[in-house]
């Protein structure tokens, strides 16, 4: 935000203009500027009460207690199959462009697709449930036991490294995929530094 503040000003020690446009325009832009960080204040306490601090699971489903004291809870009984008989009933969605995408736990509530999260509690991202993985895996797990009539997508096991028999986190694999991906991606550099030496000369990388 503070880049936002000194942004006009080294701007415009950098070029040459008249003392009453410089004026203008930092008079515009500050206005504009301090209108939309009041917006951006106002809309982070108004949803901030809605942020979750404490997630619980037992028999009869997930349970949030939120900031304002509320109370939110979604039922095993209340989870629905999926409208399509061509799609699982708890599912994962990518929502975003890499590498800022993130990956979602999908269920169907009340006739429609809801997202279940357990970890990033509020809208500026700085409170996280320390057991979230746990908390997956015990969500999962409910669902076999108390909804057996709905199918669970073979992804949620893999891209959640949830074990399929014990439901907890999967550390060995999680370490195995972690690690191929590592290899993969020195790879990759170690292509592109050998392009570089062959067709230009020099290393572009390593060197």
């Amino acid at each position: 935000m503070a880049t936002f503040y000194g942004l006009p000003i080294l701007f415009a020690s950098e070029i040459n203009l008249e003392v009453s446009s410089i004026i203008y325009f930092f008079l515009i832009y500050y206005l504009l500027l301090l209108f939309g960080t009041y917006k951006l204040v106002k809309y982070i306490k108004s949803v901030k009460g809605e942020s979750i601090k404490k997630v619980t699971i037992n028999k009869e489903g997930v349970h949030y207690l939120k900031l304002n004291g509320k109370r939110e809870s979604i039922l095993f009984s209340e989870l629905n199959k999926s409208p399509s008989p061509f799609s699982d009933d708890v599912f994962i969605k990518t929502v975003g462009v890499t590498p800022y995408s993130s990956t979602r736990l999908m269920i169907f509530y009340q006739g429609n697709e809801k997202h279940i999260t357990f970890s990033n509690t509020d809208v500026m991202y700085t409170g996280a449930i320390g057991n979230w993985r746990e908390l997956r895996g015990h969500f999962i797990q409910g669902i076999t036991l108390f909804c057996p009539h709905l199918t669970i997508s073979e992804s949620v096991y893999s891209d959640f490294f949830i074990h399929p028999e014990t439901f907890e986190f999967d550390t060995k694999e999680f370490k195995k995929t972690f690690l191929i991906v590592a290899i993969f991606i020195l790879i990759i550099l170690l292509g592109i530094d050998l392009y570089t030496k062959y067709r230009f000369g020099y290393s572009l990388i390593f060197d």
